[in-house]
């Protein structure tokens, strides 16, 4: 009997003993190990999908967006064709300012839910504020010129600032267009 006995230090344990809980704790430890793996592995899929789901509301909302750029491109178009109108005399400063492209009733038909606007760039809303302010200024300096213009007879100074006006309003829309389509591209990373 004395094979039957295992000395481990200062212990004796009996052979029987140790085949038993030999393959008990190796199955104990291979289980904790699983367990640990496959919690491991089930977080990471719940966070891609997670991670999938608020890049899908994101690229909504930048497809949202991106629609808006329709009708500030028309309402920019259109005050265009005013102020060339206005310099050849072919309106009046009174059809300036009634025909003028009402942008904000068109924006706000499209605006986009609270919950997905929060999602996007904090300087998309303010971007495209700017444009609207931008082209009301450019309203009262078309309406200026035209009222100039028919006062004096002549082209108004008004008229190249109205210009310039233009070309930034252009500018302002292109890095919308841009920003957003980055954007836009970025949920697909």
């Amino acid at each position: 009997m004395p094979n039957d006995l295992v000395h481990i230090g200062s212990f004796t344990i009996s052979q029987g003993v140790l085949n038993v809980i030999g393959p008990l704790a190796g199955t104990v430890v291979g289980g904790l190990i699983t367990y640990f793996v496959t919690r491991a592995i089930e977080y990471q899929k719940w966070k891609q999908a997670k991670q999938e789901r608020l890049s899908e509301v994101r690229r909504q909302g930048m497809a949202q967006a991106l629609e808006w750029l329709d009708p500030i491109e028309l309402a920019i178009s259109g005050a265009s064709m005013r102020v060339s109108s206005v310099l050849h005399g072919s309106i009046e400063h009174e059809e300036v300012f009634e025909t003028w492209p009402n942008l904000i009733s068109q924006l706000a038909k499209m605006d986009i839910p609270v919950k997905v606007r929060v999602l996007l760039p904090e300087d998309i809303y303010p971007r495209s504020q700017q444009i609207f302010l931008e082209l009301e200024e450019l309203r009262a300096k078309a309406v200026e010129a035209a009222q100039e213009m028919k006062l004096k007879k002549r082209p108004s100074p008004a008229l190249r600032e109205c210009f310039d006006r233009l070309k930034k309003l252009d500018a302002l829309l292109n890095d919308l267009r841009v920003k957003l389509i980055e954007e836009y591209k970025s949920t697909f990373v």
